[in-house]
């Protein structure tokens, strides 16, 4: 059987848009794992996803900019426009990830929402999913 080029582009461009989100989750419950064993286990890491207008790009060739949450140093997507070659860097094209949010964090005093138990069952469930 014999694989239409476009096909297998949809495909990448499809697992790449799951990807994103599911390790961002398993990032951020991780992270918060090793807060509540370092410190105390009412501090916690929120995602705050924003919505993007517009689908847009992000090059995870380059240097990206770090932020600090809490205890942690972060890597941030900063998202920009590209037609048929990037203003922002002189990566190639297909260097570029299509992205239609980015994450911003809140390092919480508090952890009312979060129970150790039920993040380890979210983990679990990511990690099959992924598999």
């Amino acid at each position: 059987m014999r694989v239409e080029p476009q096909s297998t582009k949809q495909a990448q461009l499809q697992i790449s848009q799951m990807i994103r989100p599911m390790l961002e989750a398993i990032r951020n419950i991780l992270r918060n794992f090793i807060i509540w064993d370092m410190s105390t286990p009412t501090r916690s890491i929120e995602l705050k996803p924003i919505s993007l207008s517009r689908s847009t790009l992000v090059c995870y060739q380059c240097k990206r900019d770090v932020i600090r949450t809490g205890d942690f140093w972060m890597t941030i997507d900063v998202p920009y426009k590209i037609q048929k070659t990037c203003n922002q860097c002189r990566c190639a094209p297909d260097q570029h990830i299509e992205i239609d949010y980015k994450l911003d964090y809140a390092y919480l005093e508090r952890c009312l929402n979060y129970i150790h138990a039920d993040e380890m069952t979210h983990l679990e469930l990511l990690l099959r999913a992924s598999a």
